[in-house]
């Protein structure tokens, strides 16, 4: 199983602005503890239209991140102002275009959110 996931995965290296990848491509796009390194709204807004203009029609975007909350005060200090809240995610996929089908916990202190494009 992993074997044919590493023939099949595409990694790359882009600016936000540039287009890789092929309209469409994309099956399930995985943002794991980075997108909240984009620090300029509109270029994370940029960011999250890029990723669902290369989703395939019944494709997926999974954003796993740690939450500006109570639990990542605790953890982190004044360290958890550098993440977002849930809200902000939420706003940021809706301007993107990005429809939440799912959301799970991962740890007390980190989500995941799955997003489809619109129906």
């Amino acid at each position: 199983m992993l074997h044919v996931f590493q023939r099949h995965a595409i990694p790359i290296r882009a600016h936000l602005e540039s287009a890789l990848v092929p309209a469409g491509a994309c099956d399930t796009v995985f943002v794991l503890f980075a997108a909240h390194e984009i620090r300029d709204r509109v270029r994370r807004v940029t960011f999250f239209r890029e990723l669902a203009r290369v989703l395939s029609p019944n494709g997926q975007i999974l954003v796993a991140e740690h939450l500006r909350d109570w639990r990542n005060f605790l953890a982190f200090g004044p360290g958890f102002l550098h993440f977002y809240s849930r809200a902000e995610w939420l706003r940021v996929a809706r301007e993107a275009g990005l429809v939440l089908e799912a959301e799970v916990g991962l740890t007390p202190f980190a989500r995941c959110f799955r997003f489809t494009g619109p129906a």
